[in-house]
């Protein structure tokens, strides 16, 4: 990818440095660090949730159920800034252009106007791919399949070798910070098959 950023053009322009190396200083370490938070919090669910456990050990394909389900509940993003391109009114309240906007991801995934019961953690729910945490539109995360698929994986590896697992801890740590959102230490015990 980085190879077709340095190749691409549009209408004749290419990239400068300064727009790359912006992008891929954005890319790289957003590409990381919210996988990392999403199995975190993966893992965390499933401490939390042990019945999930048993239902992945017995069917892999509920996997992709479970993990839509923690990035609706607990997004590894909480939060996107954006500025206002023109003039709208959200809600009752005007947003000039030019105005910074932050889209609380978090909350949105909690909407009851969308989701029944928003509060409880249920793998498998009605519109269970509707929540933001990969944004939307024209900012819809380009690594959404990749992030995933690597959950996916790393699930069923660990499904496949614990019969169990444990907070050595029932209060969380989480990450400082506004946007990325997951434990600084995750204390568990695991329980091999």
């Amino acid at each position: 990818m980085v190879s077709d950023l340095l190749q691409a053009e549009v209408e004749g322009q290419k990239l400068t440095d300064e727009q790359l190396l912006s992008f891929l200083f954005l890319l790289l370490p957003a590409g990381m660090e919210t996988t990392t938070q999403l199995l975190g919090n993966a893992v965390l669910m499933l401490a939390r949730h042990p019945e999930q456990l048993e239902l992945m050990r017995a069917d892999r394909t509920h996997i992709p159920r479970f993990i839509e389900e923690v990035l609706r509940y607990e997004p590894p993003t909480q939060l996107s800034f954006r500025t206002a391109m023109q003039d709208v009114e959200l809600s009752g309240t005007k947003v000039p252009a030019g105005s910074l906007v932050f889209g609380l991801m978090g909350s949105a995934n909690r909407d009851e106007r969308v989701f029944e019961q928003p509060e409880r953690f249920l793998p498998g729910r009605e519109k269970a791919t509707q929540h933001l945490s990969f944004g939307y539109g024209v900012h819809f995360c380009l690594g959404a399949q990749l992030a995933r698929m690597e959950a996916r994986l790393g699930l069923e590896a660990l499904v496949s070798r614990i019969r169990g697992l444990r907070l050595r801890s029932p209060e969380v740590q989480w990450l400082p910070g506004f946007t990325i959102h997951g434990p600084a230490v995750l204390p568990v015990e695991l329980i091999p098959a």
